[in-house]
């Protein structure tokens, strides 16, 4: 801040004297070090900065205290802070009442935040540090006054005039109630009917004002003999008003010409546009203030606007179209336009006015619909006159809508503004009669249909209701379209067609004439009603006397508490006309719903027995004879058993009999398997045994767990398959590096400059592997950026060649690189540097599925090799980059002489293959051979250096190759997996309970015919992956068939 202020010298000196002045009328003090050190109360310190205001008449410069700062606790003053209640009037509700008075006052009260002291022991928590020179030492200041930038300022401010309005409200009782009604926080519009008056409630107000220790300036009337009463240093400035010129004061928003005693708007000049998103054109929209609507028509064109945006689906920063960037600009220009609009600020004149009326226009169209109140007097001359008062408008939803449930909004609208008008002005004027105004039959007739509002749809009834309740509906009046002033604010107008459109002022042109001249009204036709009118329900109920049928709706029901309580609610509709049950289900309701199923069950499975049990006979030929088995008092088959004289409870002694191939036993297994938290058969078995005795119940259980979704997760297994052949790139003999597979290690830390310095980054290492000879080539690489790895390709095509083929996983910057690989091969410089046919050839890119390493385990034995040696020799040191290079070489060259084939210790055997043997002819590691300069016939020993060369590659098919035969895991052909499976996708790094749930969607066949890949759609996006992530869920394969 202050490097702000000594760049800036003016501004410096003006900051200097407020902060002056600020002490010197004692709104802040030095802190003390008893106060800074006090541990009773926080100590917080605010930041501050100026704020320039050049239309300010009194202080340019302003500084602010930013409460709204956050500290190192990452919360902030104004957070912590009770911001209040509203309690002043609503600014519409203020500047309305102006617009009624004839002779109006406005004042301003000077300094009000800093007129009001705070409690000394809160003034810790608006302290700031401050010091003019920033040679002398800090010091700590506390604020004594309410504090402009605190979230409370207002609230606490327009309650100290309201405590001081009620204290002398007994000796100035129309100064406390204009302080309540007309002050808003510390702006004072108010008037009276004449100038005498007005001129007793100016005094009126000075003196409550003087009592409280405020004062009022910048005061301004319409009448010159009210501001002769004020001294000059109490009135607006010249620069601001003059009964000699046409200049306008601000007032509460709206610019206002106390001479010519018109409202106009002040617009600023908006800045050429060079690139128009919607960012922009929301920020200057929000610039457009009208809180009367009084250029309602004009504003809403704007609002349609930025709707028609919405639905493009723009980015916040994202260019407009073409057309919506020509449609703007045109727009902009017409708006500086609304500075010659001048409103006339009474909407009542003088006279003599024998009646007061309210009109309500209302009305609507596809893309907005609004409200519009004018005051229409008679005087007892029979003097007409009307005049707009205020306006609502409100943009249409994006939503399509159907008109008459559009004109109906408008007609709330308008029920609810013309409340707020009434409200608003029911001190000053009393309003003898309302009239609302729609251009839409349906919604007359909605509106005035004596029936009850039942009858209509939700939408239409409850708005119906609101406006029954808002207004009579004696009130509502049919207007032809053409003749609605309501029409405007729906479809929009510019400024040049409001400023002249008399109708949008004053309302129709019969308005101004007496009722007699008025419009007929139209006989509404109440046929379209039945558009919104509810559609009556028919139930037809059918009984069937097959309990099989009525069996099958069990079926519907994946739980048996959901079965139940359905089942419960039933009962409780059918015994509802004799007994009254509301609330929550009971317990024995829902065991009445249970055993209701239960004898349902046992009737369709042990129908025999219960008929002879009924007719007491004895069940020789049954299975159940063992059980001796009884009916109960509910008609419910029980155990007999042995257990009479036991202690157990009736349930444990006499459980009841189910089979246990029916679907409702696995509803009572499952339930239980959930209510023990998933809990193993044997645990389930000892608790449903002591209330049912079902045969062969651990089979069901189990049946239960398999299924049961979540003990499934921790116990599924991967979906295996048959190990795949070798690629042909890895069993016939090509280029060294011709195909190749590549991938990244690290990081690794590699000091920036010498040994010494202090700079450390993370480095990765770059993994290029032959598919035909393993041989290995290592580059560092500085990040995992796909330039950085472009780099390291071009390092390894200028050493080893230009591979054709090179396999990778989906690392990003393998992702990138294959995108920028064509641009890349189509250089210049690369052309120069390869042969034309390599050019032509250019290198394909092929990427393993995602999340399947065992499909590139080519170079993840290569990485973990060159992990071993890198670790072991770094141990804890940090080489600089010559350093790593080095090291990294070193580990290569060993790498690329590790035997291909098990070493022999036979004396007479040849050494061992390794990768080296086809880079350079032998090991990398090996020892220097003969000079065989002097060697004569140079024909014979070329021909012997192919031979060598050759009998590496024969070495290769007979000794390496049949090393590859063997299958080490995955040795069995297993069913390929359906279209349609829902599958769990494991995740390494995650639990069970969260693995995604999806459907394979394709299927992606290796030459064999066997499945390995698999693509699968989850609830977000479509993802391929390895079967061996692919966990089948169980029952996937199985006809599901009622029994």
């Amino acid at each position: 801040m202050e490097r702000k202020l000594n760049e800036n010298p003016e501004l410096k000196l003006e900051y200097v004297r407020f902060m002056r002045e600020y002490q010197n009328l004692g709104h802040m003090t030095l802190s003390t070090k008893t106060n800074i050190h006090s541990t009773e109360h926080p100590q917080v310190f605010l930041p501050h900065h100026p704020i320039i205001r050049n239309e300010s008449s009194t202080t340019r410069i302003r500084v602010v205290f930013d409460a709204s700062a956050k500290t190192s606790t990452n919360i902030s003053l104004n957070e912590t802070l009770m911001v209040g209640p509203t309690i002043q009037d609503d600014l519409r509700r203020i500047l309305m009442r102006f617009r009624i008075h004839q002779v109006v006052l406005t004042a301003d009260i000077e300094k009000i935040y800093r007129q009001i002291n705070v409690s000394e022991n809160c003034q810790s928590y608006q302290q700031i540090l401050w010091r003019e020179n920033p040679n002398d030492p800090l010091e700590a200041y506390r604020l004594n006054t309410v504090t402009y930038g605190t979230s409370s300022a207002p609230f606490m401010a327009i309650r100290t005039l309201y405590f001081l309005a009620d204290c002398e409200k007994d000796d100035l009782a129309n100064a406390a109630r204009i302080t309540k009604r007309d002050l808003y926080v510390d702006d004072l519009l108010t008037g009276a009917t004449d100038l005498l008056e007005a001129a007793i409630l100016q005094d009126y107000m000075l003196q409550l004002c003087e009592r409280g220790g405020f004062s009022l300036r910048k005061w301004c009337s319409n009448r010159e003999e009210l501001l002769n009463r004020i001294p000059d240093d109490l009135r607006a400035t010249s620069s601001d008003l003059s009964f000699q010129d046409d200049h306008s004061i601000k007032t509460l928003g709206i610019r206002w010409k106390p001479k010519a005693d018109q409202l106009h708007y002040k617009v600023q000049v908006m800045t050429p546009l060079t690139r128009m998103t919607k960012q922009t054109i929301v920020s200057e929209i929000s610039r457009l203030f009208d809180p009367l609507g009084l250029v309602g028509p004009v504003i809403v064109k704007a609002k349609i606007f930025i709707q028609q945006l919405w639905k493009l689906k723009l980015s916040w920063d994202e260019s407009l179209p073409s057309e919506y960037h020509t449609s703007w600009e045109r727009y902009r220009q017409e708006h500086l336009d609304i500075t010659k609009v001048s409103i006339p600020r009474r909407v009542i004149r003088s006279g003599d006015i024998q009646l007061h009326e309210l009109h309500i226009f209302c009305d609507a169209s596809q893309v907005a619909y609004g409200a519009y109140a004018y005051i229409r007097t008679v005087s007892h001359s029979g003097e007409i006159h009307s005049q707009l008062l205020t306006a609502k408008s409100r943009v249409c939803p994006l939503k399509t809508v159907t008109m008459p449930r559009l004109e109906l909004c408008a007609a709330l609208l308008g029920s609810k503004l013309m409340t707020v008008v009434v409200q608003s002005l029911s001190d000053i004027l009393k309003v003898d009669r309302i009239l609302m105004w729609s251009d839409s039959s349906i919604v007359l007739s909605w509106i005035r249909n004596e029936g009850a509002t039942d009858i209509w749809k939700i939408f239409v009834a409850n708005r119906i209701e609101e406006i029954r309740e808002l207004t009579n509906k004696q009130d509502w009046w049919h207007i032809d379209g053409t003749n609605n002033p309501a029409d405007f604010i729906s479809r929009g107008l510019s400024v040049a067609e409001i400023t002249n459109c008399s109708q949008w002022w004053s309302g129709p042109s019969w308005m101004i004439q007496p009722e007699t001249k008025w419009p007929k009204q139209k006989l509404l036709n109440n046929e379209e009603e039945p558009l919104e009118q509810r559609k009556t329900l028919k139930v037809l109920h059918v009984h069937t006397e097959s309990q099989k049928e009525f069996q099958d709706i069990i079926y519907r029901f994946l739980k048996l508490e959901r079965l139940q309580r359905v089942t419960a609610y039933l009962f409780r509709a059918v015994t509802q006309k004799k007994y009254r049950l509301t609330g929550e289900l009971k317990v024995e309701e829902l065991k009445r719903g249970l055993v209701y199923w239960v004898k349902i069950t046992q009737a369709q499975a042990f129908s025999t027995e219960i008929s002879q049990l009924k007719v007491g006979n004895s069940l020789n030929d049954s299975e159940l004879q063992s059980l001796v088995p009884f009916i109960d008092d509910n008609d419910v088959l029980r155990v007999g058993g042995r257990l009479q004289n036991s202690n157990e409870s009736y349930e444990a002694r006499h459980p009841i009999i189910l089979p246990s191939t029916t679907y409702l036993v696995e509803l009572i297994a499952d339930k239980e398997h959930r209510r023990l938290i998933h809990a193993g058969p044997q645990q389930i078995v000892a608790s449903l045994q002591r209330v049912f005795w079902i045969p062969d119940l651990r089979s069901v259980i189990q049946k239960i767990i398999f299924k049961c979704n979540p003990c499934y997760r921790w116990k599924v297994q991967a979906s295996k398959q048959l190990m795949g052949s070798l690629p042909i790139n890895r069993v016939n003999p090509s280029s060294i590096f011709h195909v190749c597979g590549v991938d990244y290690a690290g990081p690794f830390q590699v000091r920036f400059g010498s040994r010494r310095s202090k700079h450390i980054y993370k480095s990765y290492v770059a993994l290029f592997v032959c598919f035909t000879t393993k041989a290995i080539h290592l580059e560092w690489v500085d990040d995992l950026t796909t330039e950085s790895f472009l780099a390291a390709l071009r390092i390894f095509i200028a050493r080893r060649g230009c591979p054709l083929h090179i396999h990778s996983d989906n690392g990003r910057h393998f992702v990138g690189a294959s995108a920028q690989l064509k641009n890349f091969l189509g250089s210049r410089e690369f052309k120069q540097n390869i042969n034309a046919y390599t050019t032509q050839a250019g290198i394909e890119w092929s990427f393993i599925p995602p999340h399947s390493p065992h499909m590139g385990g080519l170079w993840e034995a290569g990485v973990k090799s060159m992990k071993y040696n890198l670790k072991r020799s770094l141990g804890e040191s940090i080489l600089n980059h010559q350093e790593a290079k080095t090291l990294l070489a070193q580990i290569e060259a060993i790498l690329n002489s590790r035997p291909l084939t098990p070493a022999s210790t036979h004396p007479s055997d040849m050494e061992a293959l390794t990768p080296g043997h086809f880079i350079i002819g032998k090991t990398l590691t090996a020892l220097p051979e003969p000079n065989y300069l002097d060697v004569k016939a140079p024909r014979l020993r070329w021909h012997m250096v192919q031979q060598l060369v050759q009998g590496f590659w024969k070495r290769r098919r007979t000794e390496y190759l049949q090393s590859l035969q063997v299958r080490h895991k995955w040795t069995q052909t297993e069913e390929n997996p359906q279209v349609g499976d829902l599958v769990l996708i494991r995740e390494d790094y995650e639990t069970p309970l969260a693995w995604s749930r999806g459907r394979i969607l394709l299927l992606h066949p290796g030459s064999d015919g066997l499945v390995r890949v698999a693509t699968v759609k989850t609830a977000t996006a479509e993802v391929k992956r390895p079967i061996h992530k692919l966990c089948l869920l169980p029952g996937q394969r199985e006809v599901q068939l009622n029994p």
